[in-house]
């Protein structure tokens, strides 16, 4: 299958503390060549923006997703989406990654080595707490697959229609017979039971993945069916292995190279959870790729939309990706590296992921780093076909550029996975604050009495009421809450225990 870009018309970002380790040097274009510039989508805005700053306005939390590494709309996008619903790029980015492979699916894999494959399959977690709009990347990315979804669900309930009223007519006046029973064609879903994720994954041939809006929910709910099995089989799917239910009574699955990709949100302060049950030693947690912004506000409510023909672009592209086939009877397409990528993927595995795994003598820290041996190759796979969606680059074969582009943003995920795992496994009750209340924290001395408390607080933006009721619920903490100081005395002096 091929197709034509149906809508093609004709300042360096700040260097990221990973980028000399992974010996790139990227400089950015200030009118990059691509499918749509902002000239082109003049137009769009004069209609949708009412309230057009005439300089750009400065927004908590530069992004450090490197926009760079894709196509030039997409970039826009993204700008264009933080300005209109102050959607944080970091999450925008990953966000149209997640949709990106759902739309792949397995359709099109990487061959790593001879019958050895990595498909574009990812398990994503955005960190934030209420109110960040954390839950709107997703939405807006997802967009596209959500429309193709509800119309293939129109579809298959005409056909099923069609069919169960042929069954119901008594086979002497039948005109013609049922055929086979129509399925679903299903790219996502919410929760599944381990029965009906087969089931799904047999009727759609590309996969399907797992959206939730609260990643907790869908991790309590393992082996709520089979107590200590259910974890497993996930951790089997990541790795692109079978999927195999049995149950007494029922007919068994066999679904070979099962493909799940997942998405989610999950808040700081339940971070840590994501370790428990053994989580964080059969290496779950490294499977996932973090997105974590240093600096998060409320976005502000404003008239501004989106500008339609950047919309249809993007949902153009998505459905490209969609609508991809297999060749002939083959069981997967095949990408391969071309002879300078793949000499590019093994000097990032042998001159700087293994030197980290070997330096580190930290056991859940080389999981970490081993994962992205298999998260580098899968990100070069998922940006080569988005720049075959919207740049028309080959869909057959990873490039160098794409294997550079691939390495640097395995950079930007490295540093958030190496953030959550200091959190899960280094953080102290004071890491675990809010950044105001940690401010406070560190500025009081190692001794103090309330009123310099008050003072010190009150220097740093913290009314007197409000440091009271943050001293007493740390010195005689709730359940679920850490103690912070201790006041040997009644009414004496506080004492700093971190």
């Amino acid at each position: 299958m091929s197709h034509k870009n149906p809508q093609k018309k004709g300042n360096a970002p700040e260097a990221s503390p990973y980028q000399n380790a992974t010996n790139m040097d990227y400089k950015d274009t200030t009118s990059p060549a691509g499918n749509i510039t902002l000239e082109d989508l003049n137009a769009d805005f004069d209609a949708h923006t009412s309230d057009k700053p005439k300089k750009p306005r400065k927004r908590a939390g530069k992004p450090a997703f490197p926009l760079d590494v894709l196509p030039p709309s997409l970039k826009l996008f993204i700008e264009e989406a933080q300005k209109v619903y102050g959607v944080h790029p970091d999450f925008m980015g990953p966000a149209i990654l997640y949709a990106a492979a759902v739309a792949v699916g397995k359709t099109y894999v990487l061959e790593m080595k001879r019958e050895y494959y990595e498909p574009a399959m990812f398990w994503f977690a955005f960190i934030a707490n209420s109110g960040t709009n954390k839950s709107g990347a997703l939405k807006q990315a997802f967009r596209p697959i959500s429309k193709w979804q509800k119309e293939t669900y129109e579809k298959y309930l005409r056909e099923k229609s069609e069919y169960d009223a042929i069954k119901d007519t008594p086979k002497k006046e039948r005109v013609k017979e049922p055929g086979p029973k129509p399925v679903w064609e299903q790219r996502f879903t919410g929760d599944a039971t381990p029965e009906a994720l087969g089931v799904m994954m047999l009727n759609n041939r590309a996969g399907i993945s797992i959206k939730k809006d609260e990643l907790k929910g869908w991790i309590d709910n393992f082996d709520r069916y089979s107590k200590g099995s259910e974890q497993e089989e996930k951790l089997e799917i990541w790795s692109f292995g079978d999927y195999i239910v049995n149950r007494l009574g029922r007919e068994p699955i066999h679904v070979h190279n099962a493909f799940m990709c997942v998405a989610g949100t999950i808040q700081e302060s339940v971070l840590e959870g994501m370790g428990k049950e053994g989580r964080n030693e059969n290496g779950f947690i490294p499977r996932f790729l973090f997105s974590w912004p240093d600096i998060q506000e409320m976005p502000k409510w404003n008239d501004i939309e989106m500008p339609e023909g950047l919309t249809d672009q993007y949902e153009q592209g998505i459905n490209n990706l969609l609508h991809l086939e297999y060749e002939a009877d083959k069981m997967l397409n095949i990408v391969r590296f071309t002879t300078e990528a793949k000499q590019r993927y093994q000097k990032y595995v042998n001159d700087y992921l293994a030197p980290l795994y070997n330096e580190t003598g930290e056991e859940r820290l080389q999981e970490v780093y081993s994962k992205f041996r298999v998260h580098a190759a899968r990100l070069a796979l998922i940006l080569q076909m988005l720049w075959h969606a919207f740049e028309d680059s080959p869909r057959d074969k990873v490039e160098l550029e794409t294997m550079e582009r691939a390495v640097k943003l395995a950079g930007f995920f490295q540093s958030q996975a190496e953030r959550v795992y200091k959190r899960i496994n280094e953080a102290s009750p004071v890491d675990r604050l809010t950044d105001y209340k940690r401010k406070i924290y560190e500025a009081l001395p190692e001794e103090f009495d309330k009123a310099d408390g008050v003072k010190i607080a009150d220097q740093n933006g913290m009314a007197k009421r409000t440091f009271g009721l943050f001293l007493a619920e740390h010195t005689q903490p709730a359940p679920g809450k850490p103690k912070l100081f201790e006041q040997p005395k009644k009414r004496g002096n506080y004492f700093k225990i971190y």
